[in-house]
């Protein structure tokens, strides 16, 4: 059993007071800009004990099934909350032990924001992971023309597929190539 909970929180006001001491917070982080940006989303407490260790908040697909990047949210991520009496040994410890908690909260089944499992880091090597047969499965696809779509994960991305630098601006008199998006739609999914 582990000695963290994961914990959604319901109460934005709570969680606007708590994570504002974070020193990773950014107002990107504060319930009411999530809500401005009009996606469904998801805010997570983790305890140790009665004592909060970090937060965690998530977009949502809009059936809430898994966690989405959304442009307007990217600074988002694990809000740790220090102890100053911890030694900052012990501190960063802490830190890979929380992260690795959440992930495995945000991977079971009662919170499948996120369904691709390429291997077991309990049991497997980074090493066999990264060149075992799940990712090396995915890579084949993958490389295949539009293999993205037959990858879930893929389909729901939003990142563009190609670029082209063929816009050029100038500052100071030296000439910046721009680097614009081709190819792609910029709506997840498409």
């Amino acid at each position: 059993m582990s000695k963290y909970r994961f914990v959604e929180v319901k109460d934005a006001e709570l969680w606007n007071s708590v994570v504002v001491s974070s020193l990773q917070y950014t107002i990107f982080s504060n319930s009411n800009y999530l809500r401005f940006i009009e996606r469904k989303y998801a805010l997570f407490f983790v305890y140790k004990g009665q004592q909060i260790k970090a937060a965690v908040s998530l977009i949502l697909s809009d059936d809430e099934k898994r966690c989405e990047i959304d442009d307007l949210s990217i600074y988002n991520g694990i809000l740790f909350f220090n102890n100053i009496e911890q030694k900052r040994t012990n501190s960063r410890v802490e830190r890979f032990e929380l992260t690795e908690f959440i992930i495995e909260e945000l991977n079971n089944a009662n919170n499948s924001y996120f369904d691709v499992v390429v291997g077991d880091a309990n049991s497997q090597t980074i090493h066999e992971i990264w060149h075992g047969k799940k990712l090396n499965q995915y890579r084949k696809i993958y490389r295949a023309k539009k293999g993205y779509l037959n990858i879930e994960l893929c389909k729901i991305c939003y990142y563009p597929r190609s670029t082209t630098r063929e816009e050029k601006a100038y500052v100071n008199g030296r000439e910046i190539r721009i680097e614009n998006y081709i190819n792609r739609k910029q709506t997840i999914g498409e």
